[in-house]
């Protein structure tokens, strides 16, 4: 008999089990997001990003953190620091408040579903090159 209950016992833990993990997933700093929440701590914002293309306009949301510099963005996966932008970033706005970008080189260094884009496309610091929705 004690053995029975030992196994309904372990059946009813590994039957809950898979509960105690639903929504805890966490998006990383510079992935897609909905919401705050959906950001891991070393991303306390999920921020509304609109690049503004040469022929369309792109909003999605990313988690990241507000900045003053680049100093206060944090390293992104691909290793690089992250940069200091306005969250309204396009050839001719930059209107919105400074939150932190991923740095890259090229596509590959961007997670799916974003473009690396430098100074020629976008209102950055010459030379710079950031991963933006797109």
């Amino acid at each position: 008999m004690t053995r029975l209950r030992f196994l309904g016992l372990t059946a009813s833990i590994l039957f809950l089990l898979p509960g105690c993990f639903v929504g805890s997933s966490r998006q990383a700093i510079y992935e897609t997001c909905s919401r705050d929440r959906d950001c891991t701590l070393d991303a306390d914002l999920c921020a509304g990003v609109t690049v503004e293309y040469s022929n369309s306009t792109i909003r999605d949301a990313i988690c990241t953190v507000d900045c003053r510099d680049d100093a206060d963005c944090p390293y992104s996966y691909n290793g690089e620091p992250g940069g200091c932008y306005s969250q309204d970033i396009g050839r001719d706005d930059t209107s919105g408040p400074p939150i932190c970008f991923e740095r890259c080189f090229d596509d590959r260094d961007c997670l799916e579903g974003f473009r690396c884009l430098d100074s020629t496309q976008l209102l950055i610091d010459r030379g710079d090159s950031i991963c933006v929705p797109g």
